[in-house]
């Protein structure tokens, strides 16, 4: 079973995102993979909520970036949305690059 409150009361990951998202309507959810699961979860928790209409955005769980040593980067985890100025260009380019190819994949005609 979801865990839906933490032991301190407040709504867990699960309940505060899925909130969010039908509060402000939302219907383009791009995610880590390792949100798989989650997301899941999300929409179990929306049908049973009465929300069905939730399991029609459109969810993309992309690889994860990690830095130079493999650590995945996570807010979370405190790491900025930035990289510092001359810090590993590529990563940089890589992370532009997915942005791209998504942004090409949404603009593209669905099946007739």
């Amino acid at each position: 079973d979801p865990v839906v409150l933490q032991r301190n009361g407040r709504p867990s990951y699960q309940i505060a995102s899925l909130t969010d998202d039908l509060d402000q309507r939302t219907d383009l959810i791009v995610r880590g993979e390792d949100l798989l699961g989650s997301t899941a979860c999300q929409v179990h928790l929306a049908e049973v909520l009465g929300h069905r209409s939730f399991a029609q955005a459109t969810f993309i769980h992309h690889p994860l970036v990690r830095d130079a040593q493999g650590r995945k980067l996570s807010k979370t985890a405190g790491d900025g949305t930035h990289a510092p100025a001359g810090r590993d260009d590529r990563r940089l380019a890589r992370i532009r690059r997915l942005r791209d190819r998504l942004e090409a994949g949404l603009s593209a005609p669905g099946p007739a």
